[in-house]
This record gives structure tokens, sequence and C-alpha cells, in this order.
């Protein structure tokens, strides 16, 4: 497995479990469909902050869809031992701590952030976010990611070895909990649902290993009436049972909507492409110090109604953004290098203020006039400053 995993074609696959070679099994097998399809449906990759949201959700916790039933006693309180400092997310890609709110919406505006989560794990090389109408999304992947040996324990022997790091789910209002993917970083291949102390006053359940009871390395609740979120970990920060429940609870109960405010993105866009409807938002960004295995430093994209997608890859030490699968340019836009695909649905620009910026149709359309559209920012290297 890639041990610098990190690109979105590779996110896809880090969030999506193989399921082992064993004799056939109808229920896996429509398990694995589920997951593949929902995995492809979610996604294509100073001080903590304090204030969280409080929810008291009535209802009892349901047993979700497809995991095994709530069984045995409850985990009881949850071991909280002495976590080493954590950290902030990156600021660009989380909601500010502004007025919280209760009540999640049906659906979310992919432009408008409106997730926050106050406190992750150290160690973390990159970090994600995501929003559809469906979900917002969080995650990143631990410094330890792509190791394959497993503690002396033995307790990742339930998950995939080397799928190390963090992912943090809420679905909307509405949603069903089958709607969370199968398969995520720190999640068991075959969980097993147990109740756990509650979350913000909301009850939880632990996604435990069952090779390995006392395991609780992801959380599910309602974070809000009629919404569900989950939190599944696996990094350094989590060296004994112990320790990386602890984290999972404080990543947990640090999650939270808030007032919204506008996604920050390295380009503008305008004409028609402003008048789109967003259906996606996307964001990859590198910890300082690291890049991507393509030298990327950051990757951010929009997906729009009627199936374009812009994206813009910065590489510090490129400002062409090429990267190795690049054909040569075969026509110039706007004065630059370019590349147009034979079918004319995929156009590639190199040294836009520094990015490669990519303008991408499902259907044959005009990438060429779309471009005209786009608008990356003058200065984008640090996502601090994206509008």
């Amino acid at each position: 497995m890639n041990t610098n995993l990190h690109t979105v074609d590779e996110l896809r696959t880090a969030l999506d479990y193989p399921d082992p070679a064993v004799v056939a099994d109808p229920g896996a097998i429509i398990a694995r469909g589920r997951r593949q399809r929902l995995v492809r449906r979610l996604l294509a990759g100073g001080g903590g902050l304090t204030a969280v949201a409080t929810v008291a959700v009535v209802a009892t916790l349901a047993a979700p869809p497809g995991a095994s039933p709530i069984a045995g006693p409850s985990t009881g309180p949850v071991a909280t031992p002495d976590l080493p400092a954590g950290a902030a997310p990156i600021p660009v890609l989380v909601a500010a701590v502004r007025r919280p709110v209760t009540e999640a919406p049906e659906r979310f505006d992919p432009r408008v952030r409106t997730l926050s989560v106050g406190w992750v794990p150290a160690g973390l090389t990159n970090e994600t976010a995501e929003i559809t109408a469906n979900s917002q999304l969080y995650a990143g992947f631990d410094e330890t990611y792509g190791q394959s040996s497993a503690p002396s324990d033995g307790r990742y022997d339930g998950r995939v070895p080397g799928d190390r790091g963090l992912v943090v789910t809420v679905l909307a209002k509405g949603r069903p909990v089958d709607d969370l993917p199968d398969g995520a970083l720190g999640l068991p291949v075959q969980w097993v649902a147990r109740p756990t102390d509650p979350i913000n006053g909301a009850p939880a359940q632990c996604l435990t290993d069952p090779g390995h009871p006392d395991s609780c390395p992801a959380l599910l609740w309602q974070y809000a009436p009629g919404a569900w979120a989950r939190v599944s970990y696996a990094g350094s920060q989590g060296a004994t049972p112990a320790e990386e429940a602890a984290a999972v609870r404080r990543v947990a109960e640090s999650v939270a909507l808030m007032e919204g405010e506008p996604v920050r993105l390295p380009f503008t866009l305008s004409g028609a492409l402003g008048s789109a409807p967003v259906e996606r938002t996307l964001a990859i960004v590198y910890h300082s110090g690291r890049t991507g295995p393509r030298g990327e430093a950051w990757v951010a994209s929009a997906t729009l109604a009627g199936s374009p997608t812009v994206e813009v890859f910065y590489k510090p030490a490129d400002p062409s953004g090429r990267i190795e699968r690049d054909s040569p340019a075969n026509t110039t836009v706007g004065g630059q290098p370019a590349w147009l695909s034979p079918e004319g649905r995929d156009l590639v620009v190199w040294n836009v203020s520094g990015t490669r910026v990519s303008v991408s149709y499902e259907t044959r359309a005009d990438p060429r006039s779309a471009f005209g559209d786009v608008h990356v920012l003058a200065a984008p290297a640090d996502p601090q400053n994206w509008r």
C-alpha cells in the first residue's frame, strides 16, 4: 500500500476496505456493494477551540441498519487517560466557533461551511474538508499511515493494517445512517455497536472490533435531532485502546454545527460557472513542511450542476503545477500552455498564478470557454489568504 497516500483518488480507496477472500457470503457481498456505492458518492481525499454545542436527544439511539445488533452490557464509563497535547484543525477547513445551532438542516449548502471540529489528535499529516448536500466531512491521515505492523496486543486485527487517520462525518437531518460509508480510517471492517456514555447529552454507541470488545475506535451518535454523526480514529495518539477511545471521544465532543460561513477556496467563479448550483466542494491541505506524493501542498475543487468540476492544484517547487501523468501541451489558453483532451471534455492549464487548473466535464462541453469563468487568486499559495 502506498505510504504516501494523499491524492483524491487514493483517498477514495482509503475509505473503502477490501473484504478478505473467504467462502461466499451473500450478506458480505451485499454489504460490500453498499459500501462501495456510498463511498463513491461521498468522496472522489495553537490551542484547541473550546466552545461546542450541547444537544439533548430524547429518542433512544437505534442500531443502524446493517450493523450488528447491540448486545451485551454497556462499555461503561470511558477511560480518560492523559492525552498528549492535541491540535486545532486548519482554520480554513472548518467553521469558526460562532453561535452554535441545535437543528441540523435537511440539506447542506456546499458553498457554506457549518461543521466545527474543535480538537483533533496531533500527528495528522494533511487535512481534508468536503461538503455535499447530504454530508460534511473532515478527515486527515496520521503520520503512521501505511505502517502495517500491528501493536503487540493485536487490536488492529479487525481493521485494515496501515489505514491510520481520522474521519469525522456529519449527515444532514433525515439522512439514514446507511449514508455513512462502511469504510473509514480507524473503523473496524466488521464492527459491533455497543452503548457507551452520551456525547454532549446524546445517546452514543461504540463501534468496536468484535475481537477486542473493550476497544472503541469509532463513535456513532445523533449530534442533533434526526441527524447522525460518526468519528473514527487510529493513529499515533492511540497507543493503547484506552488512549484511542479517549481521543475519539474528545474529537466527538468537539463536533458541532455553527452559523454558516462561506467556504474559502483559492479561486472564484463568474459567468455561467458562477451562476451554476454548486454540488460539492473539496479541499485537501498538507501541514507545513509536508507535501503529497506529487509534491502538492494543497488541492481544491468545486463540482457544479451540469457536471463541470474545477480543480486547482499547487506545487511549491513548480509554479506550473505539472504532474507526472500530464500529457504535453497541445494548445494555449489565455497565453498559457494547456492540454485539451481529444474528446473535448477535459482541459488542463499550467502556471495560472503558480497553479495547475483543470476544468472537466462528464459529457462533451466547451471547457476552453468555461475556463474564462475561473479566476485563481493572485497569491493563492497560503490557504489562509483564500477568499
